[in-house]
């Protein structure tokens, strides 16, 4: 499968704006052009939030990256994988 990947909102801002609010419009847009959500949403961190995730899902984007909360997946991930990591060293030293 060949996935194509193309900027379809990009918009110059004054400054101060919060990025976080401009999530959901530029869905909007990008819907409005081509009659569906994107299968996927990327954006950088100063877009992440629970509200814009749930913004995308209810818009139907199936797939959303958004840095900081995969920042957060990948701490807890770590840390699962971290502790049994040391419980098995500490089994294998009795």
């Amino acid at each position: 499968m060949i996935l194509t990947k193309f900027i379809t909102d990009y918009e110059i801002c004054a400054r101060g704006q919060a990025e976080r609010a401009l999530w959901a419009p530029a869905l909007d847009r990008h819907i409005a052009l081509f009659q569906h959500a994107p299968l996927l949403a990327v954006a950088d961190g100063g877009f992440a939030s629970r509200s814009n995730e749930r913004a995308a899902a209810d818009r139907g984007v199936r797939h959303v990256v958004l840095p900081a909360s995969l920042g957060r997946r990948a701490r807890a991930l770590r840390a699962q994988l971290c502790a049994g990591a040391l419980a098995a060293k500490d089994a294998s030293a009795h």
